[in-house]
C-alpha cells in the first residue's frame, strides 16, 4: 500500500508543481507601457495573450506625473465612472494579480 501511495504522491508532484510555477507578470502594452498620452491599442495587445487569472499578474509602468491605474468594477468601466474606484495606483510601476 505504501508503494501506490508513493506512486500516486509523485504523480501528483510530476504534474502539478508545474502548474504551481507558471505564474507570469505581463507588462501592459509590453514595451510602450501604459499611457494616456501616446495612442495605443491595448485591445489589440491583450488578445495575443492567454492570461492565467489568480495566476499572472499585471504591471503598469507609466509616467507617475500624467497618469495612474485605477481599478473599477465592471459596471463603472463601462459607464466610464472613475469616482469610485476600488483600488488606485500612483507610483509608476504597479503590479497587479
Amino acid at each position: 500500500m505504501a508503494f501506490k501511495t508513493n506512486i500516486l504522491l509523485s504523480l501528483v508532484l510530476v504534474f502539478a508543481v508545474p502548474l504551481m510555477v507558471n505564474a507570469f507578470v505581463w507588462n501592459v502594452g509590453d514595451a510602450a507601457g501604459w499611457s494616456s498620452q501616446t495612442p495605443y491599442d491595448y485591445t489589440y495587445w491583450s488578445m495575443g495573450i492567454s492570461f492565467l487569472v489568480g495566476d499572472d499578474s499585471l504591471r503598469f509602468v507609466y509616467d507617475r506625473n500624467t497618469t495612474n491605474v485605477l481599478e473599477v468594477t465592471s459596471a463603472d468601466y463601462i459607464s466610464c465612472n472613475a469616482t469610485s474606484p476600488l483600488a488606485a495606483y500612483n507610483t509608476g510601476n504597479d503590479t497587479i494579480q
